[in-house]
């Protein structure tokens, strides 16, 4: 078999060029990603983009190949960490002012000893119908997103409450307090 760059006798059946022309080809991509940062993304989104069945099909055949990567993938996902991007791509979309930390929320479920503040089941925090962070007054009406205006309401009462101002809260918490009273000082 011939190099499809330098048409020299290649040995590996598996590649179109022999080893020292994948090097060197290896070296150029490296030395043009450098040159043009970013230009890569954009080259394979408009690929993604033209070619979306090859690319689901690749994908599938991936999956189907490798579940044991994948299931460990998918056990070692930090579900925190993502709740608190979709809560900040939301916040952005809104444009509503401020943020809370899932700390600070934890700590509000703690102080309410892990209950749904209106219909008064005890949860657990996460999943679909744990706990969730409920904005008091909605980011959709002009609502902040600091711990202030949050409550822990069940999944269920979340999407019962819709875009209401309904505040749920026997007593506000000291350092949900103190964060209000920072904050309009």
């Amino acid at each position: 078999m011939k190099c499809s760059r330098c048409k020299g006798i290649k040995k590996d059946f598996n590649y179109a060029m022999c080893r020292k022309c994948r090097k060197y080809h290896r070296e150029l991509k490296r030395k043009w990603r450098k040159e043009h940062p970013g230009e890569d993304a954009k080259i394979a989104k408009r690929y993604r983009q033209r070619n979306p069945e090859k690319v689901r099909a690749s994908r599938k055949k991936y999956v189907e190949a490798n579940p044991d990567i994948i299931k460990q993938a998918q056990l070692t996902r930090d579900k925190n960490k993502h709740a608190e991007i979709r809560r900040k791509r939301r916040r952005i979309k809104m444009q509503a002012k401020g943020s809370f930390t899932q700390k600070e929320f934890l700590k509000l479920c703690e102080i309410f000893d892990y209950k749904c503040l209106s219909c008064r089941k005890k949860f657990e925090i996460g999943g679909i119908y744990g706990l969730v962070a409920d904005h008091i007054k909605p980011l959709s009406r002009g609502g902040l997103d600091y711990i202030f205006n949050i409550q822990c309401l069940c999944g269920t009462c979340n999407r019962k409450k819709l875009a209401k101002n309904i505040d749920y809260r026997p007593f506000i918490p000291k350092f949900v307090e103190d964060k209000y009273e920072f904050f309009n000082a």
